[in-house]
């Protein structure tokens, strides 16, 4: 049986980086939250994946699934409800299916 409604048990914000002006006149990148926040199932890949991945040159560690939207990118953000931010890796929109999958990492500090 595949993903249900109910297996999406933590909600997340995407973020995205957006040039805002700084008090002297410059301007600094800063994240800004894009729609509104989504229920996801947020797991850690497996070993066998992770060796995959790291065969491609991707560090992918982990997969969120959510229902699908149209607003995100592989150059956006996740923001978890713990503070943890995940680093974009991949969008796989999946068909004949309401939901889609985003692949990504713990972004370094």
């Amino acid at each position: 049986m595949g993903l249900q409604p109910g297996d999406l048990n933590e909600s997340i914000v995407f973020q995205a980086v957006s040039t805002v002006p700084d008090a002297i006149g410059g301007q600094v990148q800063s994240w800004a939250t894009v729609g509104a926040p989504s229920w996801a199932r947020i797991t850690p890949l497996s070993a066998r994946d992770q060796v995959v991945a790291m065969q491609t040159g991707n560090s992918t560690q982990y997969r969120a699934d959510l229902y699908q939207r149209r607003d995100i990118t592989a150059d956006m953000r996740i923001l978890r409800n713990d503070g943890t931010v995940l680093e974009i890796t991949g969008v796989l929109i999946e068909r004949n299916t309401a939901f889609m999958a985003v692949l990504c990492k713990v972004q370094a500090r």
